[in-house]
């Protein structure tokens, strides 16, 4: 059997979703199965359970800036590890919502 999961169980609650996971891998590998599981949970990715049977690969992504025509490119190269790299935040940026924390309507000021 071979599984391709990709952002499993996205939508549910981050501590409800790794003991799901665990359990489906589980299941999944005790029936001989192999396969890939695409997360951008870190967590997810790293967790004790998954590290034992899991190998973690990512890709690396370049970001290019506002105004060019791809705002950001990935190089499809597979390296070892989760990700090193982080780019929601700087995407907020080159879509200009800028700095969240300093224009971020929920901060109450004291």
């Amino acid at each position: 059997m071979l599984y391709l999961l990709d952002e499993i169980l996205l939508g549910t609650n981050s501590r409800e979703r790794h003991i799901a996971v665990v359990r489906v891998l589980h299941d999944l590998l005790a029936r001989g199965a192999i396969g890939a599981v695409s997360t951008h949970d870190l967590e997810l990715a790293t967790s004790e359970p998954l590290s034992g049977v899991c190998r973690c690969v990512h890709f690396r992504e370049t970001l290019h800036g506002r105004h060019a025509e791809r705002p950001m490119t990935f190089d499809y190269r597979l390296r070892p590890g989760p990700a090193t790299t982080t780019n929601a935040l700087k995407l907020l940026e080159i879509v200009g919502l800028g700095d969240p924390i300093e224009q971020s309507p929920f901060t109450s000021e004291s």
